[in-house]
């Protein structure tokens, strides 16, 4: 019985929640759009015809720098010349200043300088 009464409880404070809820107030231009858009009969304006122009180009744009980075990653891995030996120093000196446990010569110096 008192669970009951619990839930009849729970249910009136849902509801009087609900009759609290304030109307949402629309955009004051909202109407304005929405009959500008009946009357053109749903013919593209300048806005649309960019907007489907920036959603082409977009994919384009990011497909065209994934395959810049691939090539270049290709060239930089292959390329085994002169620069080789300097490339695999770069590389050993990045992976010894950014690994987790070594301390970085700039903040050696900083320390010094104070």
């Amino acid at each position: 019985m008192d669970k009951n009464h619990q839930i009849e409880k729970e249910v009136q404070k849902t509801i009087e929640l609900l009759d609290n809820i304030k109307n949402v107030q629309p955009n004051p231009f909202l109407y304005t759009r929405i009959k500008a858009g009946i009357e053109n009969g749903g013919k593209k304006t300048s806005w649309t015809t960019n907007r489907s122009f920036i959603d082409f180009v977009r994919p384009v744009f990011f497909g065209l720098l994934i395959l810049i980075n691939l090539y270049s990653l290709f060239v930089f891995l292959q390329d085994e010349g002169e620069n080789y030996a300097t490339r695999e120093q770069y590389i050993d000196t990045l992976i010894l200043e950014y690994s987790p446990g070594s301390t970085s010569e700039y903040l050696d110096n900083f320390k010094n300088k104070e």
